[in-house]
């Protein structure tokens, strides 16, 4: 493998651990002005994502050119590692929010006794009692 190849594997490389960190910082960030910007403001985050899944095939587009088959492949690759940061992000909200709704205390010692009353509960989500007839 010659010096070139090698330098531009590394790039490539680096490229996309700063995506991924950029995305954990965007992540983290879209998280505190969560309840402020949303809906109003959802364009501006999807166009701060888009931006910043396609900045490292744009960056080594300079940095290490290569045929369109490459760079497009760069640019699934760049949408796939701010994926894998922001889609379990948000599987943990949903799940989060799921329990919560479920009445679910997370992280707390009263776990247990919240899980009781909530299963204690007489009245079901249909408005019957949970008694069969017959």
């Amino acid at each position: 493998m010659d010096t070139a190849n090698t330098e531009h594997r590394l790039a490539e490389v680096a490229t996309y651990i700063a995506e991924a960190a950029t995305t954990v910082v965007f992540a983290r960030y879209l998280h505190r002005l969560n309840r402020t910007h949303e809906p109003d403001w959802t364009w501006l985050s999807v166009l701060a994502g888009v931006i910043i899944s396609s900045a490292p095939a744009i960056t080594l587009a300079r940095v290490a050119p290569a045929c369109w088959r490459r760079y497009e492949g760069r640019v699934v690759v760049g949408f796939l590692v701010s994926g894998a940061v922001i889609i379990p992000w948000q599987v943990f909200l949903a799940a989060l929010a799921w329990g919560q709704r479920q009445g679910y205390t997370w992280g707390s010692n009263d776990q247990a006794t919240t899980m009781e009353r909530t299963a204690g509960d007489a009245t079901r989500r249909d408005g019957t009692d949970g008694e069969s007839i017959g």
